[in-house]
């Protein structure tokens, strides 16, 4: 047991004051009008056993598949649309606290049905158990039995008492919250008040949630509480401001506090500060599902979802660099280009309003710079400063907007929109073409392991800077003089892989390039890594994408687009693997990373289940899970459900109504499925969902459908 006072003063500071913390920049949704959440309070949301999120508002019940929010109230059979609290009970049960007071709900089906009412006034917590609920009011707690009764509580200290949490326990005992009397706990049928002193030193008890180990969480008006199953007061966190929901997950306290949502973690014998999640957003409610998605109800600004993806992926803070256009691994960490200058390892912005297409470190120290406004050099002396080299010399190709540099046999090469410049020993002089022209647009740069440069131009193909400095065009399979290459990556043993055009094109042993994938897009891919010696990693206008190198499979796609985060790549040098497997990807929102190894064990497939199904021109005869119908002009549209909640609107389907179609269709944004009137016979239809992130997942047959004459 710990008591307050040895709460350290340093873990008291970091809990207190996080104001000028950032917000941690975790990939985020935002559930609001703009995805039919008609109201921006949400008191409380919960995951019922077949996947779907339903949440109390004051405008009714609303409940998101995957696919669509619907929106439940008076209208749809409910008797109060001023929702405030919710739980799962059994037998696929929802029961609903307003301002009315407790209903019960069968959400078996498609839509809710209402199968009992207690009108006793406002209610702002029910806790369900074996024989039937707890209920927190205003002016005490209730009791329901068997589904059947209500009766209201006559122990002493509820009576004219706000209930402000309930909670069932591990091992089914109840625990209740309120303002007079602390916390209380119900354990064989006899109430218990525990550490009323103890936990009124931070306020009053506001908000009860299950913690690890059968441990119960306690939000109080200024502070956090930890208790034991015995009642026992474990750890205690000051916040001076009130704890308006907690949660536990990911070994981690979720915390409702003031206007925040944070993390806090169990550190030793002490509670600690980890992370500032949300500001300026009031929470009441957060829970998580199976993917490790964080759900929080706010109270004005809809639903917010922290995704479980923040596990293989996370955003970084780049000062106000903006978009990031390259990183470059230097000897004290990396460099950081973007469209408002270069970040450096010691997190110094320098060349602050250039637009910064690629950085090199010599071994002296001195950083190199391809701007949009020309070449710039560094000195390790005066980091704080950048020179431009275009005006000390007479080379137009130097002073046009420069996009690469590299390294080879000792000459650092730049290439720009006008043309290849080599820096030796004589200062910079152009490389031209054989035929004496300008290599025009040098877009990227590339020492192969035999130390030759490869130059990758826009508009004027691929070229090879062998050891005698001959230049010499590659042409070939799907590349030509006139190819636009963006991005070159050779594996160890020797194969060289590029990108131009919409094609990804293979150079192996005989010299020859050969057309190694078609991705029908535009552009092929902005920048290319070689992952493992047997995938390539690119960077493309929509995303991450990994391919296998044996089977030419396109394995993941990243591309989360939503309203905080966009993933454009659009340079060459955007793209960096280290030596843990982390990828760094440069975007046009920022800097991201991505932990492949973790992304490429990642199997959790989506799957589709039927959300309902309509008829038209017809009343069909329904046998279990079997429709039987007649012949003739009818319709049916099936709508789906995708209660996999990660990145699902970018997920896509296929199906087939097997006996009608052979083939399966093409992917298509997920939609209702309509057929018309079917010919005599037997049919099925099978849905397969497909994600970017993890694959195509099984099919799954929604409906059976007989036609007769």
């Amino acid at each position: 047991m710990q008591n307050l006072s040895l709460i350290s003063d340093e873990i008291q500071r970091s809990a207190l004051d996080f104001s000028d913390v950032p917000v941690t920049p975790f990939p985020i949704d935002y559930f609001g009008r703009k995805k039919g959440v008609r109201s921006s309070q949400i008191h409380q949301s919960i995951i019922s056993e077949d996947g779907r999120v339903w949440s109390a508002s004051p405008v009714g019940l609303l409940c998101y598949d995957g696919v669509s929010i619907r929106l439940f109230g008076l209208k749809n059979g409910l008797n109060c649309h001023g929702l405030r609290a919710l739980v799962l009970g059994a037998n696929q049960t929802l029961w609903l606290g307003s301002d009315a007071g407790v209903e019960i709900l069968d959400i078996s089906g498609t839509a809710p049905i209402s199968k009992r009412f207690f009108r006793i006034g406002i209610v702002d917590s029910i806790a369900v158990f074996k024989d039937g609920g707890i209920i927190g009011t205003p002016n005490g707690i209730y009791r329901i039995i068997d589904d059947v009764t209500i009766e209201q509580d006559q122990t002493p200290f509820f009576r004219n008492t706000r209930i402000t949490s309930t909670l069932v326990d591990e091992a089914g005992d109840i625990w209740v919250a309120g303002s007079k009397f602390g916390v209380a706990r119900l354990k064989q049928n006899n109430w218990d008040v525990i550490n009323v002193k103890a936990i009124q030193k931070i306020g009053n008890p506001i908000y009860l949630a299950r913690g690890p180990h059968n441990n119960i969480l306690v939000g109080c008006d200024y502070g956090v509480a930890v208790l034991t199953a015995a009642g026992e007061i474990s750890y205690t966190l000051e916040t001076r401001k009130p704890v308006t929901a907690i949660h536990w997950c990911d070994e981690l306290i979720w915390l409702g506090v003031g206007d925040d949502l944070v993390t806090i973690q169990i550190a030793g014998n002490a509670l600690q500060f980890k992370e500032r999640v949300l500001k300026d957003t009031l929470v009441r409610n957060v829970i998580s599902d199976e993917y490790k998605n964080i759900w929080v109800s706010t109270d004005n600004i809809g639903i917010v979802r922290v995704s479980g993806m923040r596990h293989f992926l996370k955003s970084h803070h780049t000062e106000n660099l903006g978009a990031v256009f390259c990183i470059r691994q230097c000897r004290s960490g990396k460099l950081i280009g973007g469209a408002n200058g270069l970040l450096l390892p010691n997190q110094r912005t320098v060349l602050k309003g250039k637009t910064i297409w690629d950085a090199f470190e010599d071994a002296r120290g001195t950083i190199w710079a391809a701007t949009q406004q020309g070449f710039f050099q560094i000195p390790s002396s005066r980091l704080d400063q950048g020179t431009a080299l275009a005006a000390d010399y007479q080379i137009e190709a130097l002073a046009a907007p420069c996009r690469a540099i590299e390294l080879c046999h000792g000459y650092l090469y730049v290439g720009t929109t006008k043309g290849l410049v080599k820096f030796g020993p004589d200062g910079p002089q152009e490389i031209f073409r054989p035929s004496g022209k300008s290599l025009g647009y040098v877009y990227s740069l590339h020492t192969g392991p035999d130390g030759n440069l490869w130059v990758a131009t826009l508009g004027a193909g691929l070229w090879h800077l062998e050891k005698n400095h001959l230049i010499k065009s590659v042409l070939g399979g799907s590349i030509n003089r006139k190819s636009n290459v963006y991005a070159l990556a050779h594996t160890s043993s020797g194969s060289l892989y590029f990108c131009h055009d919409g094609y990804i094109s293979r150079i192996g042993d005989d010299g020859l390039p050969t057309l190694f994938i078609n991705t029908r897009e535009s552009v092929s891919g902005w920048s290319l890594k070689i992952l493992n010696d047997d995938k390539l990693a690119l960077g493309t206008s929509d995303g991450f994408v990994i391919y296998d190198c044996q089977t030419r499979e396109r394995l993941k796609r990243v591309s989360i687009n939503s309203d905080t985060s966009n993933w454009e790549f659009t340079c060459s040098r955007s793209l960096h693997i280290d030596n843990q497997g982390n990828a760094f990807c440069g975007v046009s929102t920022g800097l991201k990373t991505i932990n492949v190894n973790k992304l490429m064990n990642f199997n959790k497939r989506p799957v589709a289940e039927l959300a309902r199904i309509k008829w038209h021109q017809v009343e069909p005869r329904k046998k279990e899970n079997l429709y039987v119908v007649g012949t003739g002009k009818w319709r049916f549209d099936v709508e789906i459900r995708n209660c996999w909640y990660l990145n699902e609107d970018n997920c896509k389907m296929r199906y087939r109504l097997i006996g009608f179609d052979k083939e399966w269709s093409t992917l298509k944004p997920i939609g209702p499925i309509s057929y018309t009137s079917l010919p005599r016979g037997g049919y099925r239809l099978e849905v397969c969902l497909y994600s970017s992130v993890a694959g195509l997942g099984e099919p799954r047959a929604l409906v059976d459908i007989l036609v007769r004459d």
